[in-house]
């Protein structure tokens, strides 16, 4: 019932962005246009948003059950704890809940090469973990409260980045590198 509760409200969040930004909802003709919006195509909206959930959910089973003990199996519980939480659905902002199935699909690779080439994917991990590093000291330069977008944009950037180190195959939604990391902290900062 949370999932689907929380699916709702993506539904209806996505649909109501939709029709324009809310913010210049000022009257009841406007209010009454989104409402219509957000009631009618709801139902298949959330059927979509818990579709992308199961898909992200079953990669996310596969990868846990592959995770081992090992450094890439810690890192990769711990990269799927921060992303798959109680009521991840509407708190993963658009574009990147759409993402969120690939990522997890990635992780899966990952721990899949790993086990054959564990010096490769230590390499790769030690370039994920200077931009965590970096992101981390953006996050701890912020006020309290929540993250302004374009900060928060950052965490999906380096979920892109481990799609292009552990799982090119899978593509990455935005041309990704460090450089670009360190360019998104730098204008964030």
């Amino acid at each position: 019932p949370d999932l689907l509760a929380d699916a709702w409200l993506k539904a209806g969040e996505q649909l109501a962005s939709e029709q324009g930004p809310l913010a210049e909802v000022r009257d009841a003709a406007g209010y009454q246009r989104v409402a219509l919006a957000v009631r009618q195509e709801c139902p298949g909206r959330t059927l979509e948003v818990v579709n992308t959930a199961a898909h992200a959910l079953a990669e996310v089973t596969r990868a846990r059950l592959l995770a081992g003990s090992t450094q890439a199996g810690r890192d990769v519980t711990v990269q799927l704890d921060n992303l798959f939480f109680n009521r991840f659905i509407s708190a993963t902002p658009d574009p990147w809940f759409a993402g969120l199935p690939r990522y997890a699909k990635a992780a899966v690779a990952r721990l899949e090469a790993a086990a054959a080439n564990p010096v490769r994917d230590a390499g790769l991990q030690a370039q994920v973990d200077e931009m965590e590093d970096l992101y981390g000291a953006l996050i701890d330069a912020q006020p309290a409260g929540p993250l302004r977008p374009e900060v928060e944009e950052i965490a999906f950037l380096i979920e892109e980045f481990r799609v292009s180190l552990f799982a090119q195959q899978l593509r990455t939604s935005v041309p990704i590198s460090a450089k670009r990391i360190r360019q998104a902290i730098r204008q964030a900062g």
